[in-house]
């Protein structure tokens, strides 16, 4: 279940920079983006999902090793708070979605059909590995 929780967060965080926050938070707020501007994500931000049949503790270091310095100097770079916690609150919230009713969470609108699709492909893989 624990493993269900982090792919879903995963999936939810790269929806959000892919597509914007505008589709997750009260639309009677997008009147009033200035007073909430810091809790707006634009979207249309390149991220990377990746799916391993197996971890070693290995691959497990060069992962975190390549997302740590790019997260850094792509922050660097950009002039950006690469650590912004206002993307993780709403994270939090897709996972949510994604995790309470997984079936029920492919028909609603604000959920990505990229989103969707990952998280089919998670849970058939999950079902196969546990009939084995």
């Amino acid at each position: 279940m624990a493993q269900d929780h982090i792919v879903a967060s995963a999936l939810a965080q790269s929806s959000i920079l892919m597509s914007g926050s505008g589709a997750y938070i009260d639309p009677s707020a997008e009147k009033n983006k200035d007073l909430l501007s810091h809790q707006y994500c634009r979207g249309n931000r390149s991220n990377s999902i990746i799916l391993l049949d197996k971890l070693s503790p290995t691959i497990v270091g060069s992962l975190f090793a390549l997302f740590e310095l790019r997260t850094c100097v792509q922050g660097f770079l950009w002039g950006i708070n690469s650590f912004d916690q206002w993307g993780v609150e709403l994270g939090k919230k897709l996972t949510t979605n994604l995790l309470d009713n997984p079936e029920s969470a492919y028909h609603h609108s604000y959920i990505d059909s990229s989103t969707i699709s990952i998280w089919k492909k998670y849970l058939k893989n999950k079902a196969n590995n546990n009939e084995n």
